[in-house]
């Protein structure tokens, strides 16, 4: 797919120019827009990818946490809270489960408190962040890891809500200039054009 796109825009390129004569300027042309494409374009697409699943990751992640919450409360230890949530996490979010399979699997070999510090290293997301130090807090203090879970689930779900309603009102500000000119003026121009045309027949 990405292949036949950009062979679709590099013939397109070459009809605009026109640029399917073969001499030794055109070919440096093919193969200048040829390397930029090969270059560029991959990392593009790569980052828009990453950017989505990580956004789909994060907007689950409350769900992940009221689960392990729900485990531990019910007896199940840390340990067992998440990989138990990991494994019914698959069928929501498959890259969520799959990195807190990792975690767990971490755990098992060098110590659930090792495997958290490690997975909060690896995250620059302030959620994922978060989530790795409210577990350590309460590995290291014994406190009560559910209360804390399920605060914070909360304020993610808080969070999250706000970066929404900032979107909305960006959205808002980006329509006014639209809204300006394809309805406010043609009304305008509805409203006065009987007016014009009665001056322009008493003319």
């Amino acid at each position: 797919m990405i292949i036949a796109v950009t062979i679709l825009i590099i013939t397109a390129i070459l009809a605009t120019f026109d640029l399917f004569s073969i001499n030794l300027k055109n070919i440096l042309v093919m193969v200048t827009i040829i390397l930029i494409m090969t270059l560029y374009f991959p990392k593009v697409i790569v980052k828009n990818i990453v950017a989505k699943r990580t956004k789909s990751l994060l907007r689950s992640l409350p769900f992940f946490i009221d689960i392990t919450a729900a485990c531990v409360q019910s007896g199940m230890t840390i340990d067992n809270s998440l990989s138990y949530s990991a494994k019914k996490f698959e069928l929501i979010n498959a890259d969520l489960s799959l990195i807190m399979l990792k975690v767990t699997r971490r755990a098992e070999i060098n110590g659930l408190e090792n495997a958290i510090k490690e997975f909060n290293q690896s995250s620059t997301e302030l959620e994922i962040r978060m989530f790795c130090s409210a577990l350590q807090y309460s590995i290291s203090f014994g406190a009560t890891v559910y209360e804390q879970l399920i605060k914070l689930s909360k304020d993610m779900r808080e969070m999250q809500l706000l970066v929404t309603e900032e979107k909305i009102s960006k959205l808002t500000a980006k329509l006014t200039i639209p809204l300006f000119l394809f309805i406010l003026i043609p009304f305008i121009v509805l409203v006065i054009s009987p007016s014009v045309l009665e001056l322009i027949a008493y003319e």
